[in-house]
């Protein structure tokens, strides 16, 4: 018996099979991809796509109006035709730049002809996404009510920031519409894109009412707040002003308009924060004060004006309790050291004084113990900055006898049991022994 070299076998049913799909498509839609009738000739019945994932995109795909069950039948012969197609395309010998370029054309047709099957297709494919621009241009919410159906799985997270991308710039509405179910990491961008698509002042209202719109008051609360410290325009100073003013005490929403109002005041000098102060009610300054020292860095303009504030409206206890980190490795030693000379003796600034003095005390110690020696002995200033500056000797000398004896003569109680702490502190720290 005569045997024969195995060969690829393309049957006459199977030559026409793919001949018949190749010549449904649109009107120059071959010579588009550069695929002509030779290559429908070389096509084989596994050309089609047979996997599963065949299945699934008959399953994702979507008419933009209802249709019929013979319209859905043609559309999932529809869908095989274009994965005829791509895997026709992927035989074709050319440049990989052109066979980009014609995937890209070919997934813009599938898109208008079926776009949740085209979308999950270039999903799971790994494709670029740009083909899908002007579907997601015309179409925003039918790409959307695809992307959040939960019909294509994990694949989506690259479809959801390329249709943020591409309908931000048409429709900035839309897209704070749909704020609520948007993944959690592209709200920020969305809020950010929203503000910056035209006029702050028409884009502001848009972002917020789509906060409002989109969860429990919390989560309204904590986006609404990084809203509000986008806002940086002069006026929005007075708009969240007037906002929070309105708002009842306590609310998340009130707490989120004062955050972004005492943001947008990090940058003014005393004068101005004076003048923002002079019109709230006295009975609210203690609220706001604390507020623009929570939201005030250590290094910027506001922060001695929030201290002032703060001193004015009686929080003693909260300025013990925030300000320490905030003051210390700041870049103007000598303008905090002078204002420090004016804070009252009470036990809430002893803590207060030597954190404004260290800096001074670590870059400039002859000006610091110059300072300091103006001061009458005794003076509860002068102590804590004595003190101050002999740990801050300690830890630049490792001297811990001549620590021992610059504080020998300090008799304050307060900055007497700090300097012992920080005795036994370094002694643990450096293994020496520790005696009582």
């Amino acid at each position: 018996m005569t045997r024969f070299p195995k060969r690829p076998l393309l049957t006459h049913a199977g030559a026409l099979v793919a001949g018949l799909l190749l010549a449904s498509f649109a009107p120059g839609f071959i010579a588009t991809l550069g695929l002509g009738n030779r290559n429908a000739a070389q096509a084989t019945p596994d050309t089609v796509d047979r996997d599963s994932s065949l299945s699934s995109l008959d399953r994702a795909g979507k008419s933009r109006q209802p249709r019929p069950a013979s319209a859905s039948t043609s559309q999932a012969v529809r869908n095989r035709e274009f994965l005829t197609a791509w895997n026709l395309l992927k035989r074709q010998p050319m440049p990989a730049e052109d066979r980009g370029v014609r995937y890209q054309e070919l997934l813009k047709q599938w898109a208008d002809a079926d776009l949740a099957a085209a979308m999950k297709f270039a999903a799971t494919e790994g494709q670029s996404l740009s083909a899908f621009a002007t579907a997601f241009s015309q179409h925003p919410l039918e790409a959307w009510k695809i992307l959040s159906s939960g019909s294509l799985g994990p694949y989506a997270a690259r479809l959801n920031r390329q249709w943020l991308e591409v309908v931000v710039t048409h429709d900035p509405k839309l897209v704070m519409s749909v704020f609520g179910e948007l993944p959690a990491n592209l709200r920020l961008s969305a809020m950010s894109r929203v503000f910056h698509t035209g006029n702050n002042n028409s884009m502001r209202q848009t972002v917020l009412d789509g906060i409002r719109a989109s969860g429990d008051s919390q989560q309204v609360a904590t986006w609404l707040q990084s809203a509000y410290r986008m806002m940086d325009a002069p006026e929005d100073r007075e708009v969240l002003r007037a906002q929070w003013g309105t708002l009842p005490p306590g609310s998340p929403e009130r707490t989120a308009a004062m955050a972004g109002w005492a943001t947008l005041l990090r940058g003014m000098d005393a004068a101005g924060i004076s003048a923002q102060f002079a019109s709230i009610p006295e009975s609210e300054r203690g609220e706001a004060a604390k507020m623009l020292l929570s939201e005030t860095a250590r290094d910027v303009p506001a922060l001695l004006p929030a201290l002032d504030q703060a001193m004015a409206a009686g929080e003693w206890d909260f300025i013990d309790q925030s300000t320490s980190g905030k003051v210390y490795n700041t870049g103007r030693p000598q303008e905090l050291a002078d204002w420090a000379l004016n804070l009252p003796e009470r036990p809430e600034t002893e803590n207060l004084f030597s954190s404004m003095v260290s800096p001074l005390a670590t870059m400039q110690p002859d000006d610091a113990r110059a300072m300091l020696d103006q001061l009458p002995e005794g003076d509860w200033r002068r102590e804590q900055g004595l003190g101050e500056l002999s740990v801050q000797k300690l830890y630049s000398t490792s001297d811990l006898d001549a620590f021992m004896a610059s504080t020998a003569g300090l008799t304050n109680p307060g900055v007497v049991r700090r300097l012992e702490r920080v005795r036994y502190d370094y002694m643990n720290q450096t293994g020496r022994r520790i005696s009582h």
